[in-house]
């Protein structure tokens, strides 16, 4: 595919599919094998995976909306900045509704293969997203305990030490 055209793709995943939640693109948009390098949703693949993924953020966020704010293209890559208005009205990742409205920043990098988005890594600014929606709390929570996992990980606490630290 032409560099445009790798651009026109991208476009349309975050504006059709994500915007107008229009998930039957998937199948059209996404490779089969696709992998997402997001660290909100480690080992999210598949096309079954990202839909489940953009029907969970559109239930939380039913207003979501993605502003293109740059897209910049090379061979099969399409490197997109882009900036995500909504409002904090159901469920996510274990996190109640705040009814907070607010917007946060983002860049995307695509790798696409015969005319489908098959490889993202995606980098937003979710500090931002916790202090904006109030979920400040639960966020730290989460960082806490990856932090208290790589430390058992790498074997310089016990395991039984981490809900103690945690306040679980």
């Amino acid at each position: 595919m032409a560099t445009e055209d790798n651009k026109a793709l991208a476009k349309r995943w975050l504006e059709e599919v994500w915007n107008q939640g229009d998930l039957s693109l998937v199948d059209e948009l996404i490779a089969a094998n696709y992998v997402l390098h997001d660290p909100t949703r480690p080992g999210l693949r598949g096309r079954a995976g990202i839909k489940e993924s953009i029907a969970q953020f559109r239930t939380a966020f039913p207003d979501l909306h993605f502003t293109i704010e740059d897209q910049v293209a090379e061979r099969e890559r399409v490197v997109t900045r882009y900036s995500i208005e909504g409002t904090h009205l159901g469920p996510i990742m274990g996190i109640a509704a705040t009814g907070k409205h607010g917007t946060i920043t983002g860049i995307d990098i695509y790798r696409i293969t015969d005319g489908e988005i098959e490889e993202a890594w995606s980098n937003w600014d979710t500090f931002v997203c916790c202090n904006r929606w109030g979920l400040f709390l639960s966020c730290n929570r989460s960082a806490r305990y990856f932090f208290e996992a790589r430390k058992v990980a790498q074997g310089a606490i016990s395991l039984n030490v981490v809900p103690t630290l945690l306040g679980v």
